[in-house]
């Protein structure tokens, strides 16, 4: 049996991933390099992520060559796929996801991370667990004093 594989996920990351990529190769660019004191461009701290992003925009290229050479360029849905798309419960699931994650970085300047980081545990758990809100309560408060004292007591690492 021949794999089709997803071509249309397939282009769609390949050219992802090629952003990505290109991102982190002008950013390993722009670190300072320190040739004088660290003895050339090899030793230079944004070395070994050039390399990494030039590695993964071969592959991500590669991946994006195969994706077109199977069409996965026609990826435009229709009308219908599309409502379908946005009216699904995984769709819900996720910007309601990405609300919490981004609620948890505006809370983190204006309330302690111990507190925020409580109130979006719980949040999570209470949303998308399967368990009684008593436990998500529970395993919330356990999680937030566990992060508490294993970064300010064992690590010594002050969170803000």
């Amino acid at each position: 049996m021949k794999d089709k594989g997803m071509p249309k996920a397939d282009f769609i990351m390949g050219l992802i991933l090629m952003a990505c990529s290109l991102l982190i190769v002008v950013e390993s660019l722009n670190i300072p390099r320190f040739e004088k004191d660290w003895g050339g461009f090899y030793a230079a701290p944004g070395f070994v992520p050039l390399i990494l992003g030039i590695t993964l925009f071969v592959m991500s290229l590669a991946l994006f060559v195969r994706a077109v050479k199977k069409q996965g360029y026609k990826i435009i849905p229709g009308r219908e796929t599309f409502s379908n798309f946005v009216r699904s419960r995984r769709v819900h699931r996720w910007c309601l996801a990405m609300i919490y994650a981004f609620g948890f970085f505006f809370l983190l300047g204006h309330i302690y991370f111990y507190l925020a980081a409580f109130l979006v545990l719980f949040a999570y758990m209470a949303t998308f667990g399967e368990q009684k809100r008593s436990i998500s309560l529970i395993i919330s408060i356990v999680a937030s004093a566990m992060i508490y004292l294993v970064f300010t007591k064992i690590f010594l690492v002050p969170l803000p």
